[in-house]
């Protein structure tokens, strides 16, 4: 990939996002979809247009990289491994697929071997690993047909439910190993308790005027009519420090307790970032 064809495509796209500007301000539309150019159409072009440039740059990368040619014969763990063909390889990237050229070494009885596989450290199948990384996570919070949905949508890549689904298989086997390396999480001790408290109390309504009593109720009505007050409360205080040696001997024997350990038992804790709820309620 020539990096000059790369530049000329930048500059190219930075001419089409000032004609966009020009169409705008214009109220015209734009030539290539024939619609009215608004930010929202100008950014998801934008974004398409850089997926084609990080493709080329993806594709100069491994240009400059080169084939891996290390010789006719390569020594590698003991053993001699002979040139035998240049194979290419199709990389699967979030700005789509590329080609790698490469030259694969054999030797009797092992596997094959590619210089460019380890140098640029490939992964076993043809989706990188950066995309295997977007479609493990998407895949985890959704299905695999949604996931697969929404990595075209973003990236223009059709991929299969299967091979979401052989992703996050693969990613699994690595879950135990991930999850052994990572830190314990720190964890700060709690210095606030949290206390929330309600009641409820039936309150009598009292008529303005007086109701004339009757010795027989008609049915479905009530003699005595309340209404329920319910009232919520909820602040948090520091907590209170006692040792267990402490509080049984309050249990025990409360009359020899010292008047410091008296406070320390009924030591006032202000409450903080009080919040009253109340309510009043048919009953």
């Amino acid at each position: 990939m020539n990096l000059e064809l790369i530049h000329q495509s930048i500059n190219t796209f930075v001419e089409q996002v000032k004609s966009f500007a020009h169409d705008s301000q214009s109220e015209g539309c734009n030539p290539l979809s024939k619609k009215r150019v608004t930010a929202e159409s100008v950014e998801r072009h934008i974004f398409m247009e850089l997926l084609k440039i990080g493709r080329m740059l993806m594709q100069n990368y491994f240009h400059e990289l080169g084939r891996g040619d290390k010789g006719s014969i390569l020594a590698r763990n003991g053993h001699g491994y002979q040139r035998k063909i240049c194979k290419p390889l199709t990389l699967l990237t979030v700005f789509g697929s590329v080609i790698i050229e490469r030259w694969c070494y054999y030797a009797k009885g092992h596997k094959g071997y590619s210089p460019i596989d380890e140098t640029a450290s490939l992964p076993n199948r043809q989706a990188s690993y950066f995309v295997q990384r977007i479609v493990g996570r998407m895949s985890i919070r959704d299905t695999y047909d949604e996931c697969v949905k929404s990595f075209k949508e973003l990236f223009g890549i059709s991929l299969s439910p299967h091979t979401a689904e052989e992703i996050i298989k693969e990613l699994s086997l690595y879950h135990k190993e991930y999850a052994d390396d990572l830190p314990p999480a720190a964890t700060e001790p709690e210095k606030l308790i949290q206390v929330v408290g309600f009641d409820g109390k039936g309150v009598a309504i009292v008529k303005e005027t007086v109701s004339r009593c009757e010795a027989r109720l008609k049915r479905g009505k009530k003699r005595n009519k309340k209404k329920e007050a319910m009232v919520g409360l909820e602040y948090v205080m520091p907590e209170r420090k006692r040792s267990p040696e402490l509080v049984a001997k309050a249990l025990v024997k409360p009359e020899s307790l010292s008047v410091e350990e008296l406070d320390q038992l009924h030591a006032i804790r202000p409450a903080q970032d009080i919040y009253y709820q109340s309510s009043l309620t048919a009953g």
